[in-house]
């Protein structure tokens, strides 16, 4: 089948030439030529296996920069993010029992990155803030789009923005919404990045905010796999407008049998320790 690459060629310039060619995924014969592949002798195109892990990169290009990746960087994200999280390094922030809370969170983390994005539970990271809540799961979530994974990151901002979308009086606004739903729901994976982290509205009763009302919905009619963080403790969750109980007894369920997977990490902001780091 013949591919039309017009339209492509002119974003090639938003993928990182290391990773654009040669590509790791391009069959003998092939060109990388930004989203697809090409072959010349037998005039055929197909889809590239990394084309969204690329424009991920792009879309989460500020976050991946609060994690000390730049855009000029080249290595692939998710093992280089997984590898700055290093205990022994940040000994002097975390204390001895720090260190060896850590130490089993990654140990974790490695386990859940090997046994691929089809695993059966949902997976929970809470902690202070500070505490490379974000690093590890963009690790995981940009080494589940490398391997080919149906995977989609949303931030609380963005939460909070189709939240008020679908209660907007302004005509086609909701339906817009609505779309938005209906296309993350296709994930088999869902990232819900900082959780409780920003407020949608003046609601004070746990689970009574627009916000609130858009996290039931989603997740009444989701059956794919959930990873999540967040600072705030339990209780803490139930009573937040933004959460709630209902929510929260949601985020915790079992899923195809087994239990969430939730790892806690303690210790101390390591955030400007992080940045200020050799290599970061």
């Amino acid at each position: 089948m013949d591919v039309d690459f017009s339209g492509i060629l002119s974003r090639v310039k938003l993928q990182p030439d290391a990773e654009r060619m040669p590509c790791p995924r391009a069959n003998p014969g092939e060109e990388c030529q930004a989203d697809h592949h090409w072959n010349a002798s037998t005039r055929s195109g197909r889809r590239c296996p990394l084309a969204r892990y690329r424009s991920e990169r792009v879309r989460l290009t500020n976050e991946l920069a609060l994690c000390g990746y730049g855009p000029k960087q080249t290595e692939p994200i998710g093992p280089w993010l997984f590898e700055r999280v290093n205990p022994a390094r940040d000994a002097a922030t975390l204390g001895a029992a720090g260190v060896a809370n850590l130490r089993q969170v990654l140990a974790r983390w490695k386990a859940i990155r090997l046994a691929t994005a089809n695993g059966p539970q949902h997976v929970s990271l809470i902690g202070g803030t500070g505490t490379a809540k974000t690093m590890l799961n963009l690790s995981l979530y940009f080494a589940w789009l490398h391997d080919g994974a149906s995977c989609h990151w949303i931030e609380q901002g963005e939460l909070i923005r189709q939240a008020k979308n679908l209660h907007s009086g302004l005509a086609g606004v909701p339906e817009v919404a609505e779309s938005w739903l209906a296309t993350v729901r296709r994930y088999k994976v869902l990232f819900l990045s900082d959780l409780g982290s920003q407020r949608a509205d003046k609601s004070q009763e746990g689970g009574s905010s627009v916000l609130a009302n858009l996290l039931l919905s989603l997740l009444n009619s989701y059956s794919g796999r959930l990873v999540w963080d967040c600072n705030l403790a339990a209780d803490k969750m139930r009573a937040h407008p933004d959460i709630g109980p209902r929510i929260y007894s949601r985020l915790c369920a079992d899923r195809n049998g087994a239990p969430m997977d939730l790892l806690v990490l303690d210790g101390a902001d390591q955030r400007q320790h992080l940045l200020r780091s050799k290599g970061r």
